[in-house]
């Protein structure tokens, strides 16, 4: 571990409380991109909340990686599952919400 991860401890969670956060923010997604494909003003501005919430996560896992020029955890995953799979739902977001205006 990077001495600076030593001297700037965040981790304020052990792993098995990490894997529960994990868990249940992954089960958020799925329960918000459900009700906001299902229609509604509210769940869609909400969908877009989460969305960009993780796209400022991934960053962070990025700019962390630029900032120690090491592997920073979760960099990785950041920019194969995170950036593309938001990139995506936000394309998504953008189609269901101009379909909401036509009805």
């Amino acid at each position: 571990m990077p001495r600076f991860w030593s001297a700037h401890s965040w981790h304020l969670i052990n792993a098995a409380q990490f894997r529960w956060l994990v868990a249940a923010i992954s089960a958020l997604a799925f329960i918000v991109t459900y009700v906001a494909n299902r229609g509604g003003r509210i769940a869609l501005r909400f969908f877009f909340w989460f969305v960009s919430v993780m796209l400022l996560n991934a960053l962070w896992h990025i700019a962390a990686a630029v900032y120690l020029r090491a592997y920073a955890p979760g960099v990785i995953t950041a920019v194969l599952i995170v950036l593309p799979v938001c990139a995506w739902l936000l394309f998504r977001g953008c189609r269901l919400l101009s379909t909401a205006h036509q009805d």
